[in-house]
């Protein structure tokens, strides 16, 4: 991991990041992780972690990723900081309170939130990595069989997060083997016979080929939680959604937030309810984001910069993308110049691309 991690740093990645609380990274130690960030740090890069826990032990776990950032010496950032629901109701305060007390202790540390009261993942997530050994057809034996199912619903995962904070939150999203079924809650699809579990290991039977491909959405968080860490002078805000567009080969895929994230986020915040000015917006969404990255040409319209300009009417800028329908282009986006390439020109593609990789220097 420390030869492919440097390997990465070195052909221009600004840094490494963890997904503690999906299957594949739930067994990793501390110990590991402050090995792989003593390389980062070597390299002048930043360590963002989506911590290992989300609700009960939300705070705690933010308190392991201090621990091991300062064991290295790394900068820290704590990605999308607001605990799911089904911890205590003050986490939200005491997380943020943690990263205060590191950063006035002189760490380098930072946190994100982003803009959705949803979050979205995999299905398939709710099972323990032994299920999928053996290809499809083991794993359509073990779902199948009743005992294994048994093991398998005590395994802990981001789906049985998702259920602490109430199944009748959690729905499903897509199923190409089970459109009917999309939109509706696990707790409406929990069989009489069975719980929410037998509901979803139903749907990944039908789906064993490919069980990755179905989707499940939960509505985690409330608007003045959101707000309550936009506010604050250490987070920036984020997507945490798949950068897509509107032709060539991502022109089919389909992600919540893609197309929203920003649009969303000025018409309820600036627009509507007024908690930040149109000057503070734009900072937190450009300038604010590219400082914390280390994007020295970005991010502020300055002389000897990269043209990455954008002219729009900040009081029509808004989002048109729904949960059923997302990937519909926000309004009120007039010309969009990206390295001094015109992209949009009245609202609409030039098909001239100006984008480039941008690696760390």
């Amino acid at each position: 991991m420390v030869a492919h991690l440097e390997e990465g740093l070195e052909a221009g990645a600004f840094g490494f990041s963890t997904g503690l609380e999906y299957p594949s990274e739930r067994e990793c130690s501390e110990e590991e992780i402050v090995e792989l960030c003593r390389v980062v740090a070597r390299a002048g890069g930043l360590y963002a972690t989506h911590t290992r826990n989300k609700e009960i032990y939300a705070v705690e776990a933010i308190e392991e990723g201090i621990r091991t950032a300062q064991a290295a010496d790394v900068r820290l950032q704590v990605s999308h900081i607001i605990p799911r629901r089904g911890g205590p109701p003050d986490a939200l305060e005491m997380a943020i309170r943690v990263v205060e007390d590191a950063k006035t202790q002189g760490m380098d540390i930072a946190f994100d939130a982003h803009t959705r009261l949803h979050g979205i993942t995999n299905l398939s997530a709710v099972l323990p990595p032994w299920a999928f050994e053996g290809g499809a057809e083991a794993l359509e034996s073990r779902l199948r069989d009743p005992e294994i199912r048994s093991a398998m619903k005590q395994h802990e995962s981001i789906i049985s997060s998702f259920g602490l904070g109430g199944w009748n939150r959690v729905f499903l999203f897509q199923s190409l083997e089970s459109p009917h079924l999309q939109g509706r809650s696990f707790k409406e699809l929990a069989p009489p016979d069975g719980d929410e579990y037998d509901a979803i290991f139903d749907l990944l039977l039908r789906e064993h080929t490919d069980p990755h491909r179905s989707l499940c959405l939960c509505f985690s968080y409330e608007e003045d939680q959101l707000l309550q860490a936009f506010e604050h002078p250490l987070c920036t805000i984020g997507s945490d959604a798949t950068a897509l567009a509107v032709d060539g080969p991502l022109a089919n895929s389909v992600f919540l937030g893609a197309y929203t994230w920003a649009s969303w986020f000025f018409r309820r915040f600036v627009t509507e309810r007024g908690d930040f000015t149109v000057e503070q917006a734009v900072q937190k969404l450009s300038g604010m984001p590219a400082d914390r990255l280390g994007l020295s040409d970005r991010g502020t319209i300055a002389a000897g910069k990269k043209a990455d300009i954008v002219a729009f009417d900040p009081n029509g800028f808004h989002d048109k993308g729904t949960l059923h329908a997302p990937n519909q282009l926000a309004t009120g986006m007039s010309h969009v110049v990206v390295n001094g390439v015109v992209t949009v020109e009245h609202g609409e593609l030039t098909g001239q691309r100006g984008g480039q990789v941008i690696r760390r220097s």
